[in-house]
């Protein structure tokens, strides 16, 4: 079984370039791919969408899941050769930050699908993802906790799964990063890359169209694997494509500001339970989760002491006003008072409307992962030291 991974990065131009041709070189190569199952990322317009089904079908994708909506429906898009069955999509509870409108993955419902594939040699479970993106650093990310609820909520979806599992997506961490060990510890997902000692980098600032961004080549792209109950899935091979630049118009275009991954997977008899969660990932994640709450509760405090202080300045102004006899001053004073006035509704509405839907968030991801402390530990307590404490 050939299963593709792929952001395809099909924003409205001039948000993204290029998207007609692009999805033409994509869907081209699906078939030269022999792929029996594609998911993409960032498949966010109608037309792109289309282009990259349509392909499917002349590749024997015939199966297709697709969210209902394409602005605010996630971006992603599963294509398979077997039937698809049982698709369920789950946008995040912690979404990113709403009044950061610039970035849009709040604006984009991000979320993940899982699904059944039936395939010849019996069911598989697909889970497609895309993780909140990154807009500094990664060194010096904001974002690790909101990954993490992430993470933590896929882990819980998945608990129950009897099936052999594949994950793909755009995870946006590397294997570096604090979310990478939460997120297999609590899944009990391999990395396909890792296992096959693979490696290679899915980011690159050598693409026509992430020139000139800061940062090197990463890894931020994957397909994880675990076994099922009965039956396993046993990684053959990873390789990474449609990393290519070709022409265009006189120019350098790409298929997309990402590379692609396709791995091969054999179908063996015999699987394994669940392994157990231990002490360390749930430690990780219980810190960072309860740091983004805290960051969370600051930052609508901060929102509120000046939402209050701009409404107090609107008065003073308006008085200001009305005792200066200078015409320019009473404007200035009128003015000022107006826009500290607007500013300070505006920031009480955010903490208001936004910041407890952002706590709720890290309060949903932390009694998930209280569960899956309780389910895994069978009667082994966690001490509740730093993630080094032995698990």
């Amino acid at each position: 079984m050939r299963v593709l991974t792929l952001n395809v990065w099909a924003l409205a131009e001039p948000l993204a370039r290029d998207n007609g041709a692009r999805m033409e070189h994509i869907g081209a190569a699906l078939q030269r791919l022999e792929l029996d199952i594609a998911a993409f990322q960032e498949l966010w317009t109608r037309s792109a969408r289309e282009q990259l089904i349509a392909a499917g079908h002349r590749a024997g994708l015939v199966h297709a899941w697709q969210p209902e909506a394409t602005w605010r429906g996630s971006g992603l898009t599963v294509l398979s050769r077997s039937p698809i069955r049982n698709p369920r999509f789950h946008a995040f509870r912690q979404a990113g930050v709403a009044e950061r409108i610039h970035e849009a993955d709040y604006l984009g419902r991000k979320g993940f699908v899982e699904c059944v594939i039936d395939t010849p040699d019996g069911p598989v479970g697909l889970v497609n993802t895309h993780l909140q993106a990154d807009y500094t650093r990664r060194d010096r990310s904001p974002y690790v906790p909101y990954r993490t609820a992430q993470v933590v909520q896929i882990a819980a979806a998945l608990r129950a799964t009897p099936y052999p599992v594949l994950l793909a997506g755009d995870l946006n961490f590397t294997e570096s990063s604090p979310e990478y060990a939460i997120f297999t510890g609590l899944t009990g997902l391999a990395d396909v890359a890792a296992s096959l000692d693979r490696r290679r980098p899915t980011w690159l600032p050598t693409n026509p169209y992430t020139a000139g961004k800061p940062g090197p080549a990463v890894r931020i792209d994957y397909l994880f694997q675990r076994h099922g109950r009965q039956r396993s899935l046993r990684p053959v091979s990873i390789e990474r494509v449609l990393d290519q630049p070709f022409p265009l118009d006189g120019q350098t275009a790409a298929p997309s500001d990402h590379a692609g991954l396709v791995g091969e997977f054999e179908s063996v008899p015999g699987g394994a339970p669940p392994a157990r969660i231990h002490c360390a990932p749930l430690a990780d994640a219980r810190i960072l989760l309860e740091a983004g709450l805290e960051a969370v509760q600051a930052r609508q405090r901060t929102q509120r002491v000046s939402g209050f202080l701009g409404l107090a300045a609107l008065p003073l102004g308006l008085a200001v006003s009305r005792l200066s006899r200078r015409r320019f001053l009473k404007r200035a004073a009128l003015g000022a008072g107006i826009l500290a006035g607007s500013l300070g509704a505006g920031r009480l509405a955010l903490s208001a409307a936004f910041r407890p839907e952002e706590r709720a968030g890290f309060a949903d991801a932390l009694r998930s992962l209280e569960a899956l402390a309780n389910e895994s530990a069978a009667g082994h307590r966690c001490p509740t030291a730093p993630s080094d404490s032995p698990p």
